[in-house]
């Protein structure tokens, strides 16, 4: 690892163009018998995160595992709790999505039901005033009225009135 080390700071190895080199050099970067972080490497390697996501993906695992037990905890924490607003949030439009079809639906079966006695009554007039004028029509032929009359007193024509009379 040394001789690759110092190969990399001779500039024989490229770690832009050569991502074995990235990945050797971010396991060199740690000499662990001495204790120490080489921070020519880190900051280079750093420079490359940016437009390498693999490598960023690696300094951020690395970061997370080089913390302390109580920043663990902390980060797990503020993570839990951050996905629990999320999961309150989802859940409230979740019901807030089916409270409204609910109320959807009873706004509609009530328009429906409102519609149709509406609907009903207009036919029931329609229907009364038809069956109004075929009385009209028949109690006036009975009294001796002409044709012309009654198609002039019922608003029909008389072709119409020919047809009541006739059934």
């Amino acid at each position: 690892m040394r001789k690759f080390i110092r190969q990399w700071r001779e500039n024989q190895l490229d770690p832009f163009d050569d991502i074995l080199v990235r990945w050797l050099l971010l396991l060199g970067m740690i000499d662990v018998r001495n204790k120490r972080v080489y921070d020519d490497i880190y900051k280079e390697l750093e420079a490359l995160a940016m437009s390498d996501e693999r490598l960023l993906n690696a300094f951020d695992a690395w970061e997370e595992l080089s913390q302390t037990p109580d920043s663990i905890i902390a980060y797990q924490s503020r993570l839990k709790t951050i996905i629990d607003e999320e999961a309150k949030i989802d859940y409230a439009e979740y019901k807030g999505i089916e409270k409204g079809r609910e109320e959807g639906r009873e706004k509609g079966r009530v328009e429906g039901r409102v519609e149709g006695r509406v609907e009903g009554r207009v036919e029931g007039i329609v229907e009364g005033r038809e069956e109004g004028k075929i009385e009209v029509v028949l109690s006036g032929a009975k009294k001796g009225l002409d044709v012309p009359t009654l198609a002039s007193i019922t608003g029909y024509s008389e072709e119409r009135v020919r047809e009541i009379l006739e059934t």
